[in-house]
């Protein structure tokens, strides 16, 4: 029995999702977090050829005066969401902690519309799921797509671009030949996927989170309501109020450490989105400019 009160009963969909990105540990750690900080070295380890390719490709953009505006817009990602990442990994055993009790009804009962709502957010967090899995695709296959005008474009410039891959990196050696340029592919997809999915799926969860504690206070708000509605013993009156009281006590202390596990400073990234927003504008100024071009040649031809 309290093997079963121990299991988090709550954001199922979420934290199966951060066990296969490496960002959660199996049930017995946790709480101890003895292993958060050796997967997180290994996640971060298994990124850094790409995010360091990617900022080679920027230093090499800068100095042969191409457009950079991509390669800014993925440097900001890998500074925000990386820090947003750790410091989760950071506090992980702490939301665990406060999952299991917001999952345990043990004290005042389940809230009246619990399965529901969450039916309901697990299903969101498997369409949020989907489609990071599919908006990254739809973005590979694009890149795919473009490669012959990337060609085009990169021996126009006299650079030595890999065009094709998902993003735009630079590596030192030539990776234009099978199977390496598909390997080099499938790598970089694969770090699109689990980190993107990550700091995805971190979010999601502080909705699921307030979602729960929103329902609770439906909970206590029609119990306060019960508590006065009939006419009872002031005893049993008295009885049912000071429950009501500590139920809110309870709430709030949710709260508390909801904030402690999921600070204003670990969604510091978001202030990045100004930069990303106007890089995403400065592709497609010039994806509209080179359209118009082509137009105006067609129709001169």
């Amino acid at each position: 029995m309290e093997l079963e009160e121990n299991n988090i009963k709550i954001c199922r969909v979420t934290l199966k999702v951060l066990h296969y990105s490496l960002m959660w540990p199996r049930k017995k750690y946790e709480l101890t977090g003895s292993w958060n900080y050796v997967k997180i070295a290994f996640f971060f380890l298994i990124l850094v050829p790409w995010c360091s390719t990617v900022i080679m490709h920027l230093v090499m953009a800068f100095k042969n005066d191409l457009n950079m505006s991509e390669d800014v817009a993925l440097t900001c990602c890998f500074c925000g969401l990386s820090y947003m990442i750790f410091a989760f990994v950071k506090n992980q055993p702490k939301t665990a902690s406060l999952l299991r009790d917001l999952s345990n009804f043990k004290k005042f009962g389940m809230p009246p519309g619990f399965a529901n709502l969450d039916k309901t957010l697990n299903f969101g967090s498997l369409c949020a799921y989907l489609y990071t899995a599919l908006g990254i695709v739809a973005y590979c296959s694009a890149k795919t797509i473009n490669q012959p005008e990337c060609k085009k474009i990169s021996n126009r410039n006299g650079v030595k671009e890999i065009c094709g891959l998902p993003t735009a990196v630079w590596i030192p050696i030539d990776v234009n030949y099978f199977p390496i340029f598909q390997l080099v592919y499938f790598y970089i997809f694969v770090s699109m996927q689990m980190f993107l999915k990550a700091a995805l799926m971190i979010s999601y969860m502080v909705l699921e989170i307030t979602h729960h504690m929103v329902l609770r206070i439906k909970h206590l708000e029609q119990l306060i309501f019960d508590c006065f509605r009939d006419e009872q013993d002031c005893e049993i009156q008295r009885k049912q109020f000071a429950k009501c009281i500590l139920y809110h006590k309870e709430i709030l202390e949710f709260a508390r450490r909801t904030n402690d596990c999921f600070s204003a400073d670990m969604f510091a990234h978001l202030a990045m989105t100004a930069a990303i927003c106007g890089c995403l504008q400065k592709q497609f100024i010039d994806v509209s400019t080179k359209v118009i071009l082509i137009d105006k040649v067609a129709f001169a031809k």
